[in-house]
């Protein structure tokens, strides 16, 4: 049996007059697209989720009459799925391109996983495209003659208890509130659950509303299926094997016609079916043949591929017509109720049904040029070789789902090109749904800093034989192929900030997503990081605008970092260093704001902005608060430090137990110890050259006009006997003299 579709630009009087689909489709050539290749996936592997090869029982997959089970070709191993290309398939009509025969093969049920955010998920199939006449008149009209086009629609029952159009309380309605009506290619279901029939019988009453496209112009619209008397539908189907199979319940009244397209489109077959208007009113159900049984009552809507409410596909416009209503269920055997369900109080019926086609994409055969998929050979239709729609076969959208899927193949009245040639057809084998999955980045990512170094650890792959692994530094890759899953990034500026990451590479060449990025700061082993907290915070603390604490460290050496544990993102303040005088803090010897720090240790590089800055002996590290400071981190289970505050710039400092606070405020100071930075040979005025004021420095101390500290008495020893004299000036002069 065939199912034609009248070109809306040739309308033909009485053949399929009531329903126009435009199915005018152009080529490549036409749309001026180049052959693409298929999608590239680096750095994936592919799961899959869904395959049949179409090889022994495929009863699940349902081919209408212009689609076969075949032996007579197949991509592996023996058999496929085939539209013939040929009289049997071809349109019936008189013109060139006046018409469409189209010829449906739908999948079973099959539900599409959750997928992972960095994952894809899509399906392919096998092809061999044999339709000689995809363009038979070389685009006279411009647009393709036969071709091919696949389709996917998801479950979703729209059947609902709504007061819309409702004459008491709430009723059923299979109906769209956003469209106030319905879409094409509707499967809807409202079932009863079980329902035992005892052997008196029973009947079935419910009020009823629908207002349904008209069955107007169906009959014999549609010449080798000339059972279709209406167009879209609703019936009331009953099943006593337990909802496997359903048929037709009649009413008292009757149906409006017996072979509705809205079935048929579905491929359902022909049902009866009521249409156009009808307001609120009974219908009355007998039973009776279905005494001493368990059965199921089912209301369906079922609506073909055009003239719905919104009506995209087909003429772009919309229509009054609302859809399928039900209220007021009640089944009766004598004075007893076996089931009754109004939609108001405790609702029992169970929605189910498709939703409308989506086109995922139409093709066609090009065997002179050959720059479509499978002309007259088996190909992989995969993502990336479609031309138009969704063009990577991309079912992300449908995650959660089941959804089925229909290929479609749509010939003309004629197999042109030029001269008639019928070809073998369409050939579909080996379809499959697959998960593309990243493969996983390395886990454990670990980096310590050593002295202008770091050594990058992580958990190594060992599922996977032959596996390397590429090393990055700040974005860039540093290594490949490294073997082990360790690596000694050398060449480093101490007291600097890196960042590195890791992929592993699979023997095939794919390489995995990175690993998250790991921070380090290089260090030479005489850097101390000073704390007195134990690394964990019970609380936060702030003491207000203009508020400042001070914590007392010691030490001798450069200041490098300050580190600071906050109890909540975003905010600033100023860090600040000061001297100690007579065990409180004094002058401020630094100071800056620094802002957006976020949850936990956080550090900041003072020795960016001031690599002179050096400490000896008792020193305060700590920081100025603004109205937008963020808590920091407070140690309330120890208590070994010095800590102290003051309310403004002006103000006293005091303990800051003095005001109740018992533990360590979570602040560390960072110093590199080296003495070399401390007592530079020769540069006693720590400017970071030895020249001639260090010479006149030394003079003076000998001659004993000035009294050099501790640190300079160090650098001006330059043989290290305990004394300053004139063999440490020819030393210094020296080092001057040769650029040392």
């Amino acid at each position: 049996m065939k199912k034609i579709i009248i070109y809306a630009l040739i309308p033909l009087v009485g053949i399929l007059s009531a329903k126009v689909k435009n199915t005018n489709k152009k080529s490549a050539r036409a749309l001026g697209v180049e052959q693409t290749p298929p999608a590239n996936y680096n750095s994936r592997y592919e799961t899959n989720i869904y395959y049949r090869d179409f090889e022994g029982d495929v009863s699940d997959w349902i081919p209408d009459a212009g689609w076969m089970h075949s032996d007579g070709n197949s991509s592996s191993p023996d058999y496929s799925f085939n539209s013939p290309n040929n009289e049997t398939t071809d349109a019936e009509g008189s013109a060139l391109d006046s018409a469409r025969a189209f010829w449906n093969m739908l999948s079973p049920d099959i539900q599409i996983p959750e997928i992972a955010d960095n994952d894809d998920i899509y399906f392919k199939f096998d092809l061999r495209c044999d339709m000689p006449d995809s363009d038979g008149d070389a685009d006279i009209d411009g647009y393709l003659d036969d071709y091919y086009g696949v389709s996917v629609r998801q479950i979703d029952a729209v059947w609902h208890a709504s007061d819309f159009n409702s004459n008491n309380g709430n009723s059923y309605w299979a109906g769209d509130e956003e469209v106030g009506g319905y879409l094409n290619s509707w499967i809807q279901y409202l079932d009863t659950p079980p329902i035992d029939i005892p052997s008196t019988g029973a009947v079935m009453d419910t009020d009823m509303y629908w207002y349904i496209e008209s069955a107007a112009g169906a009959a014999g619209a549609v010449p080798d299926y000339p059972e279709i008397d209406g167009w879209d539908q609703a019936v009331v189907l009953v099943s006593d094997d337990g909802g496997s199979t359903f048929s037709p319940l009649y009413s008292d009244n009757g149906y409006d016609f017996e072979c509705g397209y809205g079935g048929a489109w579905n491929g359902l077959g022909c049902l009866p079916g009521w249409a156009e208007q009808s307001a609120w009113h009974n219908e009355s159900f007998n039973l009776s043949a279905y005494s001493g049984q368990n059965i199921i009552i089912r209301f369906a809507f079922l609506s073909d591929p055009c003239y719905a409410t919104s009506d995209p596909e087909c003429t772009g416009l919309t229509y009054p017509d609302t859809g399928f209503q039900v209220d007021n269920i009640v089944i009766r055997s004598g004075d007893s109720v076996l089931f009754s369900d109004n939609a108001d109080e405790e609702q029992q019926m169970v929605a189910s049904g498709f939703g409308s086609w989506n086109d995922v994409f139409y093709d066609y055969c090009d065997p002179d040029i050959g720059s479509r998929p499978g002309s007259l050979d088996w190909q992989t239709y995969e993502p990336g070789l479609a031309f138009n729609g969704n063009v990577m076969m991309d079912l992300s959208d449908f995650q959660g789902k089941t959804v089925r899927f229909k290929f479609e193949t749509r010939y003309d009245d004629d197999d042109y090109n030029p001269t008639p040639e019928p070809g073998t057809g369409l050939w579909v084998d080996n379809f499959g749904i697959y998960v593309n999955t990243m493969y996983g980045a390395p886990t454990g990512i670990t980096a310590d800093g050593m002295d202008a170094s770091a050594m990058i650890s992580w958990n190594s792959v060992d599922s996977i034989a032959g596996v390397t692994y590429n090393v990055f530094q700040d974005n860039a890759i540093i290594a490949t192929g490294v073997m082990d899953n360790s690596f000694m990034a050398t060449g480093l500026m101490n007291n600097s900030d890196y960042s590195f990451a890791v992929s592993w590479v699979h023997p095939s060449g794919e390489e995995s997503l990175r690993s998250g990025e790991v921070s380090v700061i290089p260090q030479a082993e005489t850097v101390i990081e000073y704390a007195y907290d134990d690394g964990t915070s019970e609380d936060g603390i702030n003491f207000g605008s203009q508020h400042s604490t001070a914590i007392k460290f010691s030490a001798t050496g450069m200041v490098l970092r300050f580190n600071w544990y906050q109890m909540q993102s975003g905010g600033a303040f100023h860090i600040k260093v000061w001297e100690d005088v007579d065990g409180v803090p004094g002058g401020e010897v630094y100071s800056r704001i620094v802002n957006n720090g976020s949850v936990g240790w956080n550090t900041y590089n003072i020795n960016s902005d001031d690599p002179t800055l050096v400490v000896t002996g008792d020193f305060w590290m700590g920081f100025s608060e603004f109205s937008t400071t963020s808590p920091f981190g407070f140690d309330t289970s120890s208590e070994n430090s010095t800590t102290m505050y003051r309310t403004s710039p002006s103000d006293a400092w005091s303990l800051i137990s003095d005001a109740g606070y018992i533990g360590n405020v979570m602040i560390h100071a960072v110093i590199d110890t080296d003495s070399n930075i401390t007592c530079p040979p020769g540069d006693l005025n720590l400017d970071g050259s030895v020249n001639v004021q260090d010479i006149l420095g030394m003079v003076n101390s000998i001659l004993g006009a000035i009294l050099l500290t501790d640190d300079q008495l160090c650098s001006a020893d330059m043989n290290g006997d305990g004394f300053v004299n004139v063999l440490d000036v020819t030393s210094v002069v020296n080092i001057i003299l040769n650029g040392e």
